[in-house]
């Protein structure tokens, strides 16, 4: 006579739980960003020797190995540190944050707007200045100078922050097209001799934005005016 096979029941609550871990599995694989594999850099100041150097190269890697791929080129001549990060999903000032518990260091990243003075009086320079000196980041921008459009982007110690800087979050609304929620100025993260920073033109945005279908956001009627009149090639 053959053997009816045992049928296992599982425990309701058993069940329910396994659904609900599977389910937040599930929520924190798709609500994470799509990785963004760059490389940028900061400046920290003081370095005073190599193995300064390496240990602060170190504890960059350690902070998260499986969102950070490289830290590499910080020199005691140079104080400028290249980070290959996903910067979708990590915040370039919680980076900066694990090299402030090695010692007391100021560490920055230049942001230059060539255009900062030929918009001063005009509502894009009124959008450009609540933008800079928004009292709710949790970091400060210094200018450096004003005929240059010359910023320092100074990252504080401090906890992890949730919105803290990230260069894809300031060069938007700095950058983007007025049309699409920015305000159309070309700006740039310099990083050191052309590595580690990053570059933005509107005009090259608009036409990207176009060719993949990218809506159009509310915009404030007075500054894509204003801007038709300083930049009518753009």
């Amino acid at each position: 006579m053959m053997t009816q096979p045992t049928i296992r029941l599982i425990p309701f609550t058993l069940l329910r739980k396994t659904l609900l871990v599977s389910i937040l599995l599930v929520v924190a694989t798709y609500g994470a960003g799509k990785p963004s594999w760059q490389t940028f850099g900061l400046f920290i100041d003081p370095v005073l020797t190599m193995e300064e150097a390496n240990r602060i190269q170190a504890a960059v890697i350690a902070f998260d190995a499986n969102q950070i791929k490289a830290a590499y080129g910080l020199t005691p001549e140079n104080g400028f540190l290249l980070i290959e990060h996903d910067h979708h999903n990590i915040r370039f000032q919680n980076i900066a944050a694990a090299i402030h518990k090695l010692g007391d260091y100021k560490i920055t990243v230049p942001m230059l707007i060539p255009d900062y003075q030929r918009v001063q009086g005009t509502p894009i320079g009124e959008r450009l200045h609540s933008i800079l000196n928004n009292p709710d980041l949790p970091y400060r921008i210094e200018q450096i100078d004003s005929d240059r459009g010359l910023f320092h982007i100074v990252l504080p110690a401090g906890p992890p922050q949730p919105k803290g800087f990230n260069f894809g979050d300031m060069a938007h609304p700095l950058s983007d097209p007025v049309n699409y929620g920015g305000i159309g100025l070309p700006m740039s993260f310099p990083g050191l001799e052309g590595i580690g920073g990053m570059s933005k033109d509107p005009k090259l945005k608009s036409i990207q934005f176009r060719k993949a279908g990218k809506k159009e956001k509310p915009y404030d009627p007075a500054i894509l005016e204003t801007h038709r009149a300083l930049f009518p090639d753009a």
